[in-house]
């Protein structure tokens, strides 16, 4: 079978490529292609690789870190041992990894996946479309569109579409869907159903159900059951049931 001109020059490129990085040189595939770190490969025009053992594929795609990796026109992978795949993905703090187009990871250890997710806080996972814009603080965790979005406040865990957004406290978690756990103001809450515990102000909630605790105005407050507990105000009281404790004011007394 015969081969063009042209195949048998990118074939010949390959091989020079194989051969050069068997001997651990930089690799610099296409024109315009920087590679100057040690078993360092950059292809496309504008890729950047300087230092050891990284990796650039794509246009302006730039991997200026220690042993990363960016994949993708107008990736970055400027920490060490970062990893960057998809147009304009960016992973900046060392073993932070971003994947999907506009994907940021800016914290350590931290991972973003998803287009536009976002992982700025230290050991931080988000993974969803939107997971994680806008949030500030460490080891929180978004698993959703949109989950754990515009959150202040460390350790806060969101599961869900939209779920766990414009949370301002710590150690909160949400689980369901639409809302829940959303736009809450404190520490410790803990909400389980769609659209639970939305808008709670207070902190040590436990709303478990459809709607359960909504716009609850309290602390040490448990309510189970679908739209228990909405409206509630006080401490520590306790509602079971469908509609149970809506609306109550009360203070149970503690000793």
């Amino acid at each position: 079978m015969k081969i063009s001109q042209k195949q048998a020059l990118l074939c010949a490129v390959a091989t020079v490529a194989l051969t050069t990085a068997t001997a651990g040189q930089a690799q610099q595939v296409t024109p315009g292609a920087v590679a100057t770190g040690g078993r360092s490969v950059a292809v496309g025009d504008g890729a950047t690789a300087t230092q050891l053992t990284t990796t650039a594929v794509g246009n302006s795609a730039d991997a200026t870190g220690s042993a990363s990796t960016a994949v993708g026109a107008d990736s970055t992978a400027s920490g060490g041992n970062t990893v960057a795949i998809g147009v304009g993905a960016t992973a900046s703090q060392n073993n932070a990894t971003a994947i999907g187009n506009t994907a940021t990871s800016s914290g350590q250890s931290s991972v973003a996946i998803g287009y536009n997710s976002a992982a700025t806080g230290n050991s931080s996972t988000f993974v969803g479309t939107g997971a994680g814009q806008g949030a500030a603080g460490i080891r929180s965790t978004g698993l959703g569109t949109g989950a754990g979005s515009n959150t202040t406040g460390e350790s806060n865990t969101a599961i869900g579409f939209s779920t766990g957004q414009n949370v301002v406290g710590s150690r909160n978690t949400a689980l369901g869907s639409s809302s829940t756990g959303t736009g809450v103001v404190g520490d410790l809450n803990s909400s389980f159903g769609y659209a639970a515990a939305y808008q709670t102000i207070g902190s040590q909630n436990t709303s478990m159900g459809a709607y359960a605790g909504q716009n609850a105005r309290s602390n040490y407050g448990v309510s189970v059951g679908a739209n228990s507990g909405r409206y509630l105000t006080g401490m520590g009281n306790v509602g079971i049931g469908n509609l149970a404790g809506t609306g109550v004011a009360w203070q149970c007394s503690r000793r």
